[in-house]
């Protein structure tokens, strides 16, 4: 089984002080939100996404709102809280192992 990270999602109060952080200190690459036009812009402050350069989503910056599934018509909060997000090749290969 091999596991890889898909993205990570940071909240941050200050997202463009986080988000120049990860562009200056560590070297990353901001890019544009996909598929949400708006949502991403640095005039907002909501998101800021970074191209690891490997065609992965990478990691997000964004501030950390409740409502923001709502006002964005999403099913889930994807930035209520932080979190890591996997991606395997077989699913049953890992439920297996966690028997």
């Amino acid at each position: 089984m091999q596991a890889r990270i898909h993205h990570a999602n940071v909240p941050a109060h200050d997202v463009r002080l986080v988000a120049r952080f990860y562009s200056e200190v560590l070297g990353l690459t901001e890019v544009e939100m996909p598929g949400k036009e708006g949502i991403g812009t640095p005039e907002q402050q909501l998101v800021a996404w970074f191209d690891p350069g490997n065609g992965q989503p990478g990691l997000h910056v964004v501030l950390p709102r409740v409502d923001f599934a709502r006002e964005h018509n999403m099913w889930i909060n994807p930035i209520a809280h932080g979190r890591i997000a996997s991606a395997v090749h077989d699913i049953e290969e890992v439920k297996l192992k966690l028997d």
